[in-house]
């Protein structure tokens, strides 16, 4: 097993970014049109052989030219939109769609544009109005996005998605009661809707409800097992709880889904560290930083791997480069300077605990480590 006592892990839990669920975007699906039944072609006479032979010069090569204009036209659906509304200009939900395919490009200001004419057209259009307020949501106007979802909520429309993104834009206010009461408005009025559960989760772990959250985060997996966020964030709780294995597991899931979660490939690696699984918490720090070569403490917590390995000049160097990322970072500081006293380089061991109590007065390792070296000397 590892040693606290030898060298200070980071054992944080790290979240995965975002927290909160992103804004559900309302979208249209184009059908696949479906396929035309085929003709046999029978054995027939030279006049009919050429009257097939017209027949596709005539009619066949014409609309294959048509359908490779649609294709080219429908291939983007910026350029599809574009062509719908300059088509029908009077439709409001030509605009909305455009303007969802601005957003998709990040083009924020070209979509408000069109949601405007959409909503000039047709007031009471909510997809129009949702996907507004989900532009300014994005753009950090939180009130206007506020307004937008409310008038939509309103309108008449009682649709989980509404309510969801009132909840993200309440917390993001600081009015976390609002947020709380938009999320069960939301799950009153679909108990199965697992974006609210997570959200919920999310809240109830910033207020400290651990086991409300853990609740939370087990129903959104019930409805949603892929829900990668879900099984990290409950994984992070188990693991604050000291309930490794279901920890784990639930790291493990993650990872299963989405191998490249630097963040929970860190977490992982810190389990491993604790249950002694070196080997594997070796493996874990690397594929993280492989992902994120600047994660200071994962640097910290695979030299402290190598530490307790014996290999101190692997150590050493993980040392050294999780100081030049953080040079305050006073574990990192204490391992280093455990790691020179392990190779007989007593003179550069007393300079790192030193440089950990000039950085933290009182820091018991550092003032620990002094103490047995200097019983040593």
């Amino acid at each position: 097993m590892l040693s606290k006592n030898s060298f200070p892990l980071c054992n944080r839990p790290v979240f995965l970014p975002g927290g909160f669920c992103r804004l559900t975007m309302n979208r249209a699906r184009i059908r696949n049109k479906n396929e035309l039944p085929k003709e046999e072609i029978c054995a027939s006479s030279p006049d009919a052989v050429f009257n097939v032979i017209v027949f596709i010069i005539l009619i066949i090569i014409p609309f294959s030219f048509a359908t490779y204009t649609r294709n080219r036209i429908w291939k983007e659906d910026l350029t599809l939109w574009q062509d719908v509304v300059r088509k029908a200009p009077e439709k409001a939900r030509g605009y909305t769609l455009l303007g969802f395919a601005f957003f998709k490009k990040d083009q924020l200001d070209r979509a408000i544009e069109n949601y405007l004419i959409s909503l000039k057209l047709d007031p009471n259009f909510v997809e129009a109005r949702v996907n507004l307020g989900n532009v300014y949501s994005k753009q950090g106007r939180l009130a206007d996005a506020l307004n937008e979802y409310s008038i939509a909520s309103r309108s008449g429309s009682s649709s989980t998605k509404i309510q969801n993104n009132l909840g993200q834009v309440y917390y993001q206010k600081g009015q976390v009661e609002e947020a709380i009461d938009s999320y069960r408005a939301a799950l009153k009025l679909n108990p199965e809707n697992p974006e609210a559960h997570y959200n919920l989760g999310n809240i109830f772990t910033a207020q400290a409800r651990s086991d409300e959250a853990i609740e939370e985060y087990k129903i959104a997996l019930r409805v949603n097992p892929d829900f990668v966020e879900a099984h990290n964030n409950l994984g992070n709780l188990y693991l604050a709880q000291g309930r490794l294995d279901e920890a784990a597991r639930e790291y493990i899931a993650a990872l299963r889904l989405n191998p490249s979660l630097e963040k929970t490939l860190y977490n992982l690696g810190n389990i491993y560290a604790k249950q002694g699984r070196l080997d594997e918490a070796l493996e874990k720090y690397k594929a993280a930083l492989k992902i994120n070569p600047d994660n200071a403490e994962a640097h910290n917590n695979l030299g402290s791997v190598f530490l307790s390995q014996g290999r101190f000049d692997d150590a050493i160097e993980e040392y050294n480069r999780a100081l030049k990322l953080t040079p305050d970072f006073v574990e990192a500081h204490v391992n280093l300077g455990r790691a020179y006293s392990k190779k007989g380089l007593k003179k550069e061991a007393l300079t790192e605990f030193k440089v950990a109590l000039r950085l933290r007065p009182g820091f018991l390792p550092a003032q620990q480590a002094i103490q047995s070296l200097d019983e040593k000397l």
